[in-house]
């Protein structure tokens, strides 16, 4: 979702300014990436059979800057998200409570104060805010009676947990290299899936982590075959605390002119003589995992069709009872 609020940013941004957000995030030719993210929102808003799937990504900017026309008329066609002006001059409080608000809402009350009270002042003139909202049952939900309490071992120290207990057919991966495991549970509607890779060490995820490429995740992931697996995977639930600011993170990654009010060229979006620049950006997470599916705020999702083999097979074991890393994740796209 990040990206895809950046990309509303990266079309109204040029020289230097667009480069680096080009170049960080891998846009490559604008005219596709807006194509792209067009095609693919726009399946995302019309996802049905019992799954929500709502994207809310917007630009809140100061109502006295003058907006180009040409970049309000993108932003609504291509990312169906219109930037919004507000009075951050004379009530910045109350700009603050309205961009929280509404992020609330789009989250169904998920993600609340996104932006912290420093985070809206007087000088703000544009925030970079994003959400998404996603809930999906499992095309097989687990059986409560099934869970059971179960011994984690966590990075520095064992906790009990309620482990989710199913049998049945998955796509289940083997990375001999990477020395790890993936699986692949999807929920209904054939398009959504969660994807859990799992360390063959009960402390190996930093390595996973540091292993962890686009080339890498989707070799892991399409290497995966139907088969019969008694999986047992914690239930658990992540919820936000302080929202993450971004500019620290993206600036590392290369996006510096963009926050610079003596660089930053936003002037597709407003003239020069605005001297438009972001402040910051804040992005909060929430996801909640049971046996009958999961509730994300801020995390996209994915599903396959579980395979046929037959019952008689032994199951393999895949028990998630040590760090592991997860992905909500469109199947179509690969989008995270």
């Amino acid at each position: 979702s990040i990206a895809i609020a950046f990309a509303m940013v990266h079309a109204g941004a040029k020289g230097a300014t667009a480069d680096e957000l080009g170049k960080t995030l891998h846009f490559g030719d604008a005219a596709t990436i807006h194509a792209g993210l067009a095609g693919t929102l726009a399946r995302w808003d019309a996802a049905s059979g019992g799954l929500e799937l709502d994207v809310a990504n917007r630009l809140f900017g100061e109502k006295t800057v003058k907006f180009e026309p040409t970049y309000l008329e993108l932003t609504k066609a291509t990312f169906a998200a219109p930037l919004e002006a507000l009075d951050f001059r004379g009530a910045s409080a109350d700009a603050r409570t309205h961009i929280n608000d509404w992020v609330a809402t789009q989250t169904k009350d998920k993600i609340k104060d996104l932006l912290p009270p420093s985070g809206v002042t007087s000088d703000t003139r544009l925030v970079l805010v994003n959400a998404i909202y996603f809930k999906a049952q499992w095309t097989e939900a687990f059986d409560d009676s099934a869970t059971k309490d179960a011994q984690f071992t966590g990075a520095k120290a064992k906790k009990q947990v309620k482990m989710m207990n199913r049998t049945d057919h998955y796509k289940l991966g083997v990375a001999k290299d990477a020395k790890l495991r993936t699986i692949e549970m999807p929920y209904n509607g054939d398009e959504y899936s969660m994807v859990i890779v799992l360390p063959d060490d009960p402390k190996g995820l930093a390595a996973v982590e540091k292993a962890l490429t686009a080339d890498a995740l989707k070799s892991w992931i399409d290497g995966a075959t139907h088969t019969r697996v008694a999986l047992g995977v914690p239930r658990f639930k992540i919820e936000p605390g302080a929202a993450l600011e971004l500019r620290a993170p993206l600036e590392k990654l290369g996006i510096v002119t963009a926050w610079d009010a003596s660089k930053a060229d936003f002037t597709a979006i407003a003239p020069a003589s605005d001297q438009l620049v972001i402040s910051e950006a804040y992005h909060k997470a929430f996801i909640a995992v049971d046996e009958a599916g999961t509730e994300a705020a801020a995390a996209t999702a994915v599903s396959m069709k579980v395979g046929s083999a037959a019952p008689t097979d032994e199951p393999v074991p895949f028990v998630a009872d040590h760090p592991f890393l997860f992905l909500v994740r469109d199947t179509k796209t690969g989008a995270i």
